[in-house]
């Protein structure tokens, strides 16, 4: 898979993604809410992906892989919000 689409996130609400760092290590990340940027309308499909984690184990800035059943595995920029609540970012120009 190249690129997340909004259509498959959203099934995901309330499930976890696994992160997978570059060491191997593993961790659940729940998918809590899906919602479309400013920068959505005809020319681009943008969305923000919101995971919540648990303070046992904080995920620094950085390209993870991430894997689902659903999914398969992708790699993807997370950026933390806070000590329990990350972000993922998806733009990208709409096929004309």
């Amino acid at each position: 898979m190249d690129i997340l689409k909004r259509e498959e996130i959203d099934s995901l609400i309330n499930e976890n993604l696994i992160l997978i760092d570059p060491e191997g290590t593993q961790v659940e990340l729940k998918v809590v809410e899906v919602e479309s940027t400013i920068l959505n309308g005809d020319e681009w499909d943008s969305f923000h992906v919101i995971l919540e984690g648990t303070e046992a184990f904080h995920v620094p800035q950085g390209t993870y892989k991430f894997a689902h059943e659903k999914l398969g595995e992708i790699d993807m920029f997370m950026s933390p919000n806070s000590q329990t609540e990350y972000e993922i970012v998806v733009s990208r120009k709409r096929d004309a």
